[in-house]
C-alpha cells in the first residue's frame, strides 16, 4: 500500500499554522510567567511584614529605622532589614556584622526573602558584587524640615532617627497607607542603610521591571498587598491625585 507523503506546500502550511499558534501563545505564557514571579514577590512581602509585626510587638509599635550616617541611635550603620534579622529566620547575633555597611553572603547572612525574581538589575558595591545580597524592597521614608516639621514629599514610616519613625498605633487609615514598595536600584542591598528607604521622588523611576506588566506589589500598613500601577499610588483618599512633590492624603502619606 502506498503511503501518501506530505507535499512541500502542505509542509509549509503546517509550519505556518504552528508559527501562528506560537505567536498567539507566547505572550500569554510570558504574562503567566510574570504573574508567577509577582506572586513570589507578594509572598516575600507578606513574610517580611510578619517579621515587622513581631518587631512592632518588641518596640512599642514603632517601625524599624535605617541609619546610614551614624548620627543617631546605636553606633554603626543599620538598615531596617538588619533590625528584622531576629524575626525573619536569619537570627544574626554578630553585633559587628549588623553595624557593617552590608551583610556579606560569605558570613551566611544571605536571604532570598528580600529578593524578587523579577528584579534582575545588577547591584554594585566596592567590596565586590559576588559578596553582597541584592534586596528588592524598601520602606517608605519620612523627612523633617525646620523645627521637625514633616515635609510634604516624604511622609512615610521609617526614618534615620529611631525616635522619629512612625508608630503603627498612630495610623488612621492602615488599609490605604503604603509602608513598603518593590524597588529595583543598584544601591539596594541587604544590610545597607543607604538605599533601604525611599521617597516617592526617587522611586518613580525605579520600580521593579515586571516585563512591562505595568504593575507592582505594594504593602499596606494593615498587612494587605495591593498590585497596582505607580500612578495608582498617587490617588488621594478623598479623590483626585497627588504629585511626587505633594503626597498629602495619598497612599504615601502615613500622617493622613
Amino acid at each position: 500500500m502506498n503511503r501518501k507523503k506530505f507535499t512541500l506546500i502542505e509542509l509549509l502550511v503546517v509550519i505556518a499554522i504552528v508559527a501562528i499558534l506560537a505567536s498567539l501563545l507566547l505572550p500569554a505564557l510570558r504574562i503567566a510567567r510574570e504573574k508567577s514571579k509577582m506572586a513570589v514577590c507578594k509572598s516575600n512581602i507578606k513574610q517580611i511584614n510578619y517579621a515587622m509585626m513581631m518587631y512592632h510587638d518588641d518596640n512599642n509599635g514603632y517601625y524599624p529605622f535605617s541609619d546610614n550616617q551614624n548620627s543617631s541611635g546605636p553606633p554603626g550603620q543599620y538598615s531596617w532589614d538588619d533590625l528584622l534579622s531576629s524575626y525573619d529566620g536569619r537570627e544574626i547575633r554578630d553585633t559587628a556584622a549588623l553595624q557593617n555597611q552590608v551583610l556579606l553572603k560569605s558570613l551566611g547572612y544571605n536571604s532570598d526573602l528580600y529578593s524578587c525574581p523579577s528584579d534582575t538589575l545588577q547591584r554594585t558595591h566596592w567590596i565586590g558584587n559576588a559578596k553582597i545580597s541584592p534586596a528588592s524592597y524598601a520602606l517608605t521614608v519620612r523627612y523633617f524640615g525646620a523645627n521637625w516639621v514633616l515635609t510634604n514629599w516624604a511622609r512615610g514610616i521609617t526614618s534615620k532617627n529611631p525616635s522619629r519613625t512612625q508608630n503603627i498605633s498612630n495610623l488612621n487609615s492602615p488599609s490605604t497607607t503604603l509602608t513598603m514598595v518593590e524597588l529595583s536600584a543598584t544601591n539596594r542591598i541587604v544590610g545597607r542603610g543607604e538605599g533601604s528607604f525611599v521617597a516617592i521622588g526617587s522611586y518613580q523611576n525605579e520600580q521593579t521591571p515586571h516585563e512591562k506588566y505595568g504593575k507592582d506589589n505594594y504593602l499596606m500598613a494593615d498587612g494587605s498587598v495591593k498590585t497596582m500601577t505607580f500612578l495608582g499610588t498617587l490617588a488621594k483618599d478623598g479623590g483626585g491625585s497627588g504629585t511626587p512633590n505633594d503626597i498629602l492624603d495619598t497612599l504615601w502619606d502615613s500622617e493622613k
